[in-house]
């Protein structure tokens, strides 16, 4: 089989590069905007305060490497930072992967019974962690991707682990009736796979999530700092995200504001001022 591989770009709002010259240029002048913004609003809260028209101003933005973006207090509450602690629950996750149909729905039903006919097949490499909640009878929806408009119902067939040990990837099998035989093989479909778990994990906010290329950040209060760190992302519905790698039980993040704060540090380290 062709098991194409996992798109893990989740649903909500989430920051990415583009991937063109144009879209690279259109997010610089994003990102010195919403800078320029950030300052304009803070000079001008200071030149309506009579209270500090006079002495010291703390700066609105200042960036160190390694400790991260130190916002001023009228900076914070512009920008509608809100933290959330990370904590240990289970995360039902909406798994998103990129499938391959590799049999019709016009095929005979096999000798074995595996596959039926009017139903077409498709084949997904999900990372195994992910995998591990999901189960043979789980439900599935696909919409192909040539023609969005068009979705199916399905389940999950089986999970095959043969390759994990070499690709630490998991091959799930999604059976999806098709009685108007409009998924080809070799057609691509995105499906969302259902999974549940008991198991608890540290979680955080699905809002405190974005993208950067195809790694997961978010940011971290690091003392008075907020740091930007790289996360594993395991598990993902619309409310919650199950992260393995990079926090800590105790951690608190930003769970609104992580978009401005993304634009505001690639504006800083752009733009060269103000950074340690």
């Amino acid at each position: 089989m062709n098991s194409p591989q996992l798109s893990s770009a989740p649903d909500g709002a989430r920051i990415q590069y583009a991937a063109s010259a144009v879209g690279r240029g259109r997010l610089a002048l994003m990102a010195g905007a919403c800078l320029f913004l950030i300052h304009g609003l803070t000079a001008c809260r200071r030149h309506t305060d009579s209270a500090t028209a006079t002495g010291h101003h703390e700066e609105p933005v200042h960036f160190s490497p390694g400790q991260g973006l130190l916002l001023s207090r009228e900076t914070w509450v512009h920008v509608g930072i809100e933290l959330a602690p990370v904590t240990q629950r289970p995360v039902a996750a909406n798994i998103k992967a990129t499938a391959q149909v590799f049999r019709e729905a016009i095929e005979a039903s096999s000798a074995s019974g595996t596959y039926r006919r009017g139903c077409a097949y498709a084949s997904a490499n999900v990372p195994a962690e992910t995998a591990a909640e999901c189960r043979p009878g789980g439900e599935v929806t696909v919409t192909k991707v040539d023609d969005p408009s068009l979705k199916f119902a399905g389940r999950i067939l089986l999970v095959d682990r043969a390759l994990q040990p070499a690709t630490k990837t998991v091959e799930v099998v999604l059976e999806l009736p098709d009685a108007k035989e409009r998924l080809p093989i070799g057609a691509f479909v995105v499906a969302t796979l259902g999974g549940s778990t008991t198991r608890p994990m540290l979680a955080v906010p699905r809002s405190a999530l974005f993208k950067v290329g195809e790694e997961d950040f978010l940011y971290v209060k690091n003392g008075r700092y907020l740091l930007r760190v790289p996360v594993e992302v395991t598990a993902a519905n619309a409310e919650w995200a199950g992260v393995s790698e990079g926090l800590y039980p105790g951690d608190r993040v930003a769970a609104k504001g992580v978009e401005t704060l993304w634009l505001t540090e690639l504006g800083k380290t752009q733009a060269g001022s103000h950074v340690d």
